[in-house]
């Protein structure tokens, strides 16, 4: 008997159940690539929504990049609720950290807040909400802010 094939005696049905794995096997990569058909498939006929780019978040935020310090903690106000907006700005002004406005921590004494907008007409409201003055409009929705009397 060979240490290879444990305690199944010689001449029993050991070679009948490899075959049986291996049809377990081709059946189980079968499922796999049919999945993986028709995963392709449905994301072909059915691209994803429409959300903000990359590219356009990159070029409306090179001017305001320049004009921060390399790290630190700065705030965020905007007027959309899209959380995508939020996450592409601290992508963009990375390393640096950017909180909500509204959840900045107390340790930072004078805070720079960015302003990201989609229309001009609630920058006023969100402005006046959270006590801010504009410091800086870079065009296109960004603007460096200030809190009020600083």
């Amino acid at each position: 008997m060979s240490a290879f094939r444990g305690s199944t005696p010689e001449g029993s049905r050991a070679g009948r159940g490899i075959a049986v794995d291996s049809r377990r096997a081709r059946l189980a990569i079968g499922l796999v690539l049919v999945m993986t058909l028709v995963s392709a498939r449905s994301m072909l006929l059915w691209p994803p929504a429409a959300g903000p780019d990359v590219i356009d978040y990159e070029m409306r935020f090179a001017k305001l990049r320049q004009e921060l310090p390399l790290r630190g903690i700065v705030g965020y106000v905007s007027d959309s609720s899209f959380v995508g907006d939020f996450f592409l700005t601290q992508y963009e002004l990375a390393p640096r950290v950017v909180y909500p406005r509204a959840t900045l921590p107390p340790s930072v004494p004078d805070p720079i807040v960015i302003g990201n907008f989609n229309s001009p007409v609630a920058v006023p409201d969100v402005l006046s909400k959270n006590r801010l003055a504009i410091t800086r409009n870079f065009g296109s929705g960004v603007l460096l802010l200030r809190p009020e009397g600083r």
